[in-house]
């Protein structure tokens, strides 16, 4: 029973997404979402982007058309905004999460764990509120994005460097969100493994790229993939769309163009964040081992987050699936991952405030919101585990004790 009893409380974890996926959550989300399924299931792949606003790599879209044809074949429909073409966005969400749980558990978690530890750890998992809120709540393609990159973390820590690259393309054909982190991932593989195992991964993940596009490029540019990644640049030119990083301290949704000391507050965005993001490769550089890719990918995403103009809130979730995998591996940053899951989930709920204000309890934190001190206590904590992280990182050597779960090949 007592070996049951983690994957129980998963269970309810799931069973809890599943209570959540009706509510009504980002409406806009889901009908761009929704709209895109009814084009590609009425024009098909090959002439789908020539007939769509769609501006996300075709991974999701994959998915979209299994369950479109299904929920046809039912005879339900799937107009966007329905209940339908909700529980069909949301439900493989919830899937990716349930894949993301147990790739942290049976790939990072150690054997060596006591019952209660493996009990807390399944807790967390499970109800990590964070993931919760994406995947039961939401509704964005966010989770799909971050089960490929956890696939590529435990890929590499159990040594297959192909498989790490090539489910780390997969991620990016979602939406290329973690594309930050590649530098990171591309310089551990050519460290570690060599420049043999790199370019077969190289290869492996070029191959992958070109048969998830295969089906879409027919009729199309060979440069549709940049084509499609490259539509909402310069879209929203202003300081923070929400997100509770460094610029929500100047103020959101002002203009990223006005002008600070000289330059525009996008130009000082770009700088931090090149001040910050390099010594994160120099990081991965030194020591390309698995407790310092999760730390380096963790310190790039929060990197991503922290410094740059024209940031969404729900890139805060980015960050929480790294550092999830990096606590598997140092306990010392398990109190820390959970600091992040919960601001992380604030800065989530002070954009979509489902299930409702009129919710008892949602009143006084909507209120806590419109006060500003939500954003003030989540920058700090986000900059706390900044700050923490790096301390770790730099006082993680390679042949330290204390991961929980390290690979014959570590």
């Amino acid at each position: 029973m007592r070996r049951l009893l983690p994957h129980l409380v998963i269970a309810l974890g799931i069973l809890l997404r599943l209570a959540l996926a009706p509510h009504v959550s980002h409406r806009g989300d889901e009908n761009a979402i929704g709209t895109w399924q009814n084009e590609l299931l009425r024009y098909g792949a090959a002439e789908f982007y020539a007939h769509s606003g769609c501006n996300y790599p075709p991974v999701h879209l994959y998915v979209a058309w299994v369950t479109g044809k299904m929920a046809q074949a039912a005879g339900l429909d799937i107009s966007p905004c329905t209940l339908t073409s909700r529980l069909l966005l949301k439900l493989p969400q919830i899937a990716a999460d349930v894949g993301i749980i147990y790739l942290v558990w049976f790939g990072l978690l150690g054997p060596g764990l006591t019952g209660r530890a493996r009990l807390l750890w399944a807790v967390f998992l499970a109800f990590n509120p964070a993931w919760v809120f994406c995947s039961g709540l939401w509704g964005q393609v966010d989770v799909l994005c971050a089960l490929g990159v956890m696939a590529a973390l435990v890929a590499f820590h159990r040594g297959r460097p192909v498989v790490s690259l090539c489910c780390f393309a997969l991620s990016l054909l979602v939406k290329p969100l973690y594309v930050i982190s590649l530098p990171v991932l591309v310089i551990a593989i050519a460290r570690r493994y060599g420049l043999r195992a790199f370019a077969l991964a190289a290869l492996g993940a070029l191959a992958v790229t070109a048969l998830v596009m295969l089906p879409f490029n027919v009729h199309q540019s060979p440069l549709l993939l940049l084509q499609v990644v490259l539509r909402p640049a310069g879209v929203f030119k202003t300081t923070s769309l929400n997100a509770f990083n460094l610029w929500a301290a100047v103020g959101m949704w002002k203009s990223s163009l006005l002008p600070e000391l000289g330059l525009s507050y996008f130009t000082w965005g770009m700088m931090m964040l090149a001040v910050a993001y390099l010594p994160t490769l120099g990081l991965i550089w030194r020591h390309p081992t698995s407790r310092h890719l999760m730390a380096a990918v963790t310190l790039a995403q929060l990197t991503f987050f922290l410094f740059p103009t024209e940031i969404h809130e729900r890139y805060a979730y980015y960050a929480t699936v790294p550092i999830v995998a990096w606590a598997a591996l140092d306990a010392r940053v398990l109190p820390w991952a959970i600091l992040l899951a919960c601001s992380a989930t604030l800065n989530l709920h002070y954009r979509v405030r489902v299930p409702g204000e009129s919710t008892p309890g949602i009143v006084y934190l909507a209120r806590l919101h419109d006060a500003g001190v939500t954003m003030w206590l989540c920058l700090a904590a986000n900059v706390l585990v900044f700050g923490f992280g790096w301390l770790t990182a730099l006082r993680t050597r390679p042949e330290t004790p204390g991961a929980v779960g390290e690979a014959a090949s570590e």
